[in-house]
């Protein structure tokens, strides 16, 4: 029989394998205490020429070498824990040269991908645990665990294969039902306070003490997505306080209307803000002395700001606000004077948002670094137009300014007379560009559906607009 042959039967058997995990679609060695046939470092840690292995997969190129095979094994270490769980443990069978890596690279265990049966569920995830040597990356459950097997999760986070985890995710259908009767999140949790960077509970209660205040002390933290649901039988989130995160770079607000008080204590890498919205009436901002907190003024919200320190690390600011008021997001750049980013989506036009001889001082010392600026429901009105028209002509080192709105920003008319109205060859930077969609932003400038996409560069640019027209002016 071939090598060939020979290789193709080994995958054959494994795949026909009655072993629990073999039914996951995962392979694991009989023991975790069992030989390794090629333990780390066996030809892995340097280049080397070796004859093609048939099981090899796709790694074999033209000239009959495995070059990926030949890769040192902390690259193929990371590589691997970047696949699906079950893809990563199949790598076991590509060959003997990869056999070792998957247990020894960072851990990526997601029992979504598992085989949903309770009791082989259960004894897949602890063998995996038991054979592997971590470190841990990513873990991924049901958030029904915290209540049907709390022991069981607890022992799986004390687990050896997840120290150093940098994501925990209890997740849940969005449908489910609220777990009332539900305990606290494993205490285990909380031993990764250190190395986390993504965490998501859903469908968890936490102790009264806990959700009144939360407090984020994290020296490895980098994202925060916040949204706060509340049933009439739990208690709500009502404070939430970071009190020293020095690596935060993002602060998104993933629901609105969350009546909430934040304050930012110690966040001074944070770049990433919003979106801000006026219609949370209860809610309030806070950075340092700095507070920030909606108020209605002739019956209208909006925001009232007391600023005595500006915040100088936040780069990008998203708004959801119920008029366009020029004179607040002026004050707003004041709060916040290296703004590079502003995205503003306002439900109705305001005054006429005239500035000339109102804000004639101000412009000869106010600082405008903004680079994009993005107007979601964009209709043309005056209102609209003289909002704009003060970045047109102030914005020196302005590049783009998009404008999301109705059917008639795909209107020949409409446009020309925008071009004229915005003074666009007035425009204070020579490289500004200026597109004009049909179609409005559908997801309010929040396009973040898991804790995991906060890594996202840009939370705010939407991607996703739908089929429209699209015109720019250079």
């Amino acid at each position: 029989m071939g090598a060939h042959h020979r290789a193709k039967k080994r995958r054959s058997e494994a795949l026909e394998s009655p072993d629990p995990e073999a039914t996951a679609g995962i392979s694991l060695p009989p023991s975790a205490n069992a030989p390794d046939p090629n333990p780390p470092g066996a030809g892995g840690d340097q280049f080397h020429r070796q004859e093609p292995d048939p099981g090899a997969g796709g790694g074999e190129e033209e000239d009959g070498m495995d070059h990926i095979s030949r890769l040192p094994d902390a690259v193929l270490g990371e590589v691997i824990s970047l696949l699906p769980t079950k893809d990563a443990a199949r790598t076991q069978t590509l060959a003997s040269r990869w056999r070792h890596l998957w247990r020894s690279a960072p851990l990526n265990l997601d029992c979504g991908e598992l085989i949903p049966g309770r009791r082989i569920f259960a004894g897949v995830v602890s063998r995996i645990l038991s054979a592997h040597r971590g470190p841990g990356r990513r873990f991924r459950a049901p958030a029904a665990l915290v209540l049907d097997r709390p022991a069981t999760l607890d022992a799986w986070l004390r687990s050896p294969a997840l120290d150093n985890l940098e994501e925990i995710d209890f997740w849940a259908d969005y449908f489910a039902p609220v777990m009332l009767e539900s305990p606290p999140p494993p205490a285990s949790m909380f031993r990764f306070a250190s190395c986390l960077g993504v965490i998501t509970l859903s469908k968890c209660h936490l102790s009264v003490d806990i959700t009144q205040t939360i407090r984020i002390n994290s020296s490895s933290l980098k994202s925060i997505g916040l949204s706060s649901q509340h049933h009439e039988d739990v208690t709500r989130l009502v404070e939430f306080i970071i009190e020293d995160a020095p690596c935060l770079e993002r602060f998104i607000y993933l629901q609105q209307r969350m009546s909430l008080r934040v304050s930012v204590i110690t966040a001074p890498k944070l770049e990433t803000l919003g979106p801000l919205c006026d219609l949370d009436i209860d809610s309030r901002l806070a950075f340092g002395s700095m507070i920030i907190q909606p108020s209605f003024v002739m019956g209208l919200p909006k925001h009232a700001i007391n600023s005595t320190i500006p915040v100088w690390s936040v780069k990008s600011l998203a708004f959801d606000i119920l008029t366009l008021s020029l004179d607040v997001i002026i004050d707003f750049m004041r709060c916040f004077p290296y703004l590079e980013k502003l995205y503003i989506q306002s439900l109705q036009g305001g005054d006429n948002n005239l500035w000339h001889r109102k804000h004639s001082n101000l412009i000869r010392c106010l600082d405008i670094r903004l680079k994009t600026i993005v107007l979601n429901n964009y209709r043309g009105i005056k209102s609209q137009v003289n909002f704009a028209t003060f970045f047109v002509l102030n914005a020196k080192m302005l590049e783009s300014m998009r404008f999301y709105g109705g059917c008639y920003n795909e209107n020949k008319r409409f446009l020309a007379d925008q071009h004229r109205l915005l003074q666009l060859e007035k425009r204070a930077s020579r490289d500004a560009r200026f597109y004009f969609t049909s179609n409005r932003c559908e997801h309010n400038f929040v396009h973040i559906n898991h804790a995991c996409d906060l890594s996202t560069t840009d939370p705010f640019e939407c991607v996703g607009t739908g089929v429209g027209v699209c015109a720019s002016f250079e």
